[in-house]
């Protein structure tokens, strides 16, 4: 048996305090995930289009509602924070 590993990490809250935000890692592949603070929805998978590079520094907020992001590629992009495409700052 192989043992798999689900890592949860880098927590932060958005700069308006509506919305929490934190990295989650299973097998190869690292994400963003987004949840309202107070509980009303799911989390959504910000980073399904580009997940994101692991091991501390991923991502920050850039105001309420957008993140940018180290993606796993190596770009730096910047995502909704509600999910849906990012858009690429640098290649």
């Amino acid at each position: 048996m192989v043992a798999r590993s689900h890592l949860v990490g880098e927590p932060r809250w958005s700069p308006d305090g509506r919305r929490l935000a934190w990295v989650e890692a299973f097998a190869d592949r690292a994400d963003i995930l987004v949840a309202p603070a107070d509980g009303s929805g799911p989390p959504v998978v910000a980073t399904a289009d580009a997940p994101v590079r692991a091991g501390g520094g991923a991502f920050t907020w850039a105001g309420p509602d957008r993140l940018v992001a180290a993606a796993a590629d190596g770009r730096l992009i910047t995502l909704p924070a509600d999910g849906g495409p990012g858009t690429t700052l640098s290649a």
